[in-house]
């Protein structure tokens, strides 16, 4: 996905800060939990989460939303 995700990012769906944030750091680092990456761009949890669900709907990221230990969330571009 790599480039394209970013631009799409940028796109119609992505062009709010905390969604370019965070599919940056997952193209960067791989499969993130939402805390990791809300930490990684100073946005809060709350926020990160949100617009993660807003990717995930578009089809620009995968997130697996079982609960493995803490209620850990991860998402993947």
């Amino acid at each position: 996905m790599g480039d394209c995700a970013v631009a799409a990012a940028r796109g119609e769906y992505g062009r709010h800060a905390i969604r370019i944030a965070a599919l940056e750091g997952l193209l960067r680092d791989g499969e993130r939990n939402v805390g990791e990456l809300a930490l990684q761009s100073g946005f809060t949890t709350a926020n990160v989460s949100r617009h993660l669900t807003l990717l995930t709907k578009h089809g620009l990221i995968a997130r697996d939303n079982r609960a493995n230990g803490g209620g850990i969330n991860t998402a993947t571009a």
